[in-house]
């Protein structure tokens, strides 16, 4: 996301602009429910999984039985390269169970 832009207006949802910096401000959120989510990954048909190569598959179900960390959202980033280093401490204390890039 480039520019800011208005969204559709949604039932339950209050914010009204996508800014290109939501994946800073709202990552420790989106990580959160990405984590509640794959807790219940094994419990639920995964109708699509065979579409996902097998690599991806692995790392999945890995993550799922906590043998691995979950990549956090901020991988999404574009701007990755221009995130401060001094976060990594705090992000890695609030959700020890997801891998931070920096």
């Amino acid at each position: 996301v480039e520019e800011p832009f208005k969204v559709v207006p949604e039932k339950g949802i209050r914010r009204k602009t996508v800014y290109p910096d939501d994946t800073i401000r709202y990552h420790h959120d989106w990580d959160a429910k990405l984590l509640a989510a794959i807790n219940s990954f094994r419990k639920v048909e995964q109708p699509l999984m065979h579409l996902l190569g097998d690599a991806l598959r692995e790392k999945i179900s890995k993550i799922a039985v906590g043998q691995e960390k979950m990549d956090s959202i901020l991988h999404c980033y574009y701007g990755l390269d221009q995130l401060n280093g001094k976060a990594s401490k705090y992000l890695k204390k609030r959700h020890p169970n997801v891998s931070y890039p920096i």
